[in-house]
């Protein structure tokens, strides 16, 4: 099944301009599109995509060094700055699912969330649209992330006169009912 990316919300933009459009979506095995995804509002500085392979080396008496290698750790992350910080994003995002979500939509901000005492853990997929690179005839390029948490959430600052924007870290994990190589997720343009 391919992604099926939901339609703008009304209005179509919020902000004039963003470096891309993120998405979550609701954890889909064996590293299947998610059949719903939610359209987070665009981004400020598109993502941030850490990748962290760590290998162990084979050393022999016999040599001076390595004579093999092979991968002991990896790790990704992926850093999102949302500009769209709605009371339904934020809930979302923060990763809860027992706190209680009243109302609040995309351009209502007039429901509530409870904060703090979260107990169960969320895994999304995480979707991030944005603009192919100039070398590609394609015009979009997108980033698709099977099974991932929050890790981490900036501070969130409210001030007089500026846009909120809020900072998320999200881990992908390895989904190991994916039977490819590609356990934690691709990158394809569109």
């Amino acid at each position: 099944m391919a992604l099926s990316f939901p339609t703008a919300p009304n209005p179509a933009t919020l902000f004039v301009k963003g470096a891309g459009r993120f998405y979550l979506g609701t954890y889909a095995a064996a590293g299947a599109d998610s059949p719903s995804l939610r359209d987070m509002g665009p981004t400020s500085g598109g993502i941030a995509i850490e990748y962290n392979n760590e290998k162990h080396a084979v050393e022999c008496d016999q040599f001076l060094g390595a004579v093999a290698m092979f991968p002991s750790k990896e790790t990704v992350t992926v850093k999102v700055t949302l500009q769209d910080a709605t009371i339904a994003n934020l809930y979302k995002a923060y990763g809860f699912s027992l706190n209680t979500l009243t109302l609040g939509d995309r351009t209502d901000n007039s429901g509530s969330s409870g904060l703090g005492e979260e107990t169960a853990t969320v895994y999304y997929q995480l979707v991030w649209k944005g603009e192919a690179t100039s070398q590609s005839s394609a015009t979009a390029r997108v980033w698709q992330f099977y099974k991932a948490v929050v890790e981490k959430v900036a501070e969130v600052k409210m001030e007089k006169g500026k846009e909120t924007a809020v900072q998320f870290t999200f881990r992908c994990l390895t989904d190991p009912s994916v039977t490819t190589a590609n356990k934690c997720g691709k990158v394809f343009d569109a």
